[in-house]
């Protein structure tokens, strides 16, 4: 709110101007102009310290999410490249012991084709990874529009039902396929085709 000072017939009148609308505002009787002035600048400066808290948790949390991303990838990386992976028994104890598919089956092979840019085949392995990609994407391309705007307000939204989809997604990769290869022998993984033919 702001204080302009007019003369009219030979007095000095004040008439105070709402900031946000640019009406004028009349003080109440016996109120100052003052008085006005300073409770919205208090308002202001209330307001500015929300949005300096909201621009360091959204800060915040954007480069937790950025450095864990980061160590994943590099452990990722490393993993493909270790000599221990040739050691290690493949195959996972549903496999071994049942001959099916788990849940996660193909996930860290969909992990590296995604790594190799491969979404295709990323998504042949495991369609939970690329849906997992794309979330994250949003997230990235509002939070930086959060971060560059600083107006207080969240260009990004988490909602609980992608918890619902990567659930649905998981799940219903197992039963198809499990399906195609116990009912049909389809296998395009090609892992346990040998134990149905």
């Amino acid at each position: 709110m702001v204080c302009n000072g007019i003369r009219k017939n030979g007095r000095n009148m004040e008439q105070q101007t709402n900031i946000a609308t640019g009406q004028p505002v009349a003080p109440t009787a016996g109120e100052p102009a003052n008085t006005i002035i300073k409770q919205q600048t208090g308002q202001n400066t209330g307001r500015n310290q929300m949005q300096s808290a909201f621009f360091r948790q959204e800060l915040k949390v954007f480069i937790w999410v950025t450095v864990s991303i980061v160590l994943a990838l590099i452990l990722a990386i490393v993993w493909e490249k270790s000599p221990l992976i040739g050691l290690l028994p493949s195959g996972c104890i549903f496999q071994r012991a049942m001959h099916i598919y788990c849940p996660g089956c193909g996930g860290t092979r969909a992990c590296f084709h995604m790594l190799h840019l491969h979404p295709v085949e990323s998504f042949l392995y495991h369609p939970i990874i690329p849906f997992v990609v794309l979330i994250l994407a949003d997230y990235y391309i509002g939070a930086v529009i959060t971060l560059i705007k600083h107006n207080g307000k969240r260009y990004y939204y988490l909602r609980d039902w992608f918890c619902y989809i990567a659930l649905a997604i998981v799940l219903g990769n197992f039963i198809i396929r499990n399906v195609l290869l116990i009912g049909f022998h389809i296998d395009y993984i090609g892992d346990l085709l040998r134990y149905w033919q």
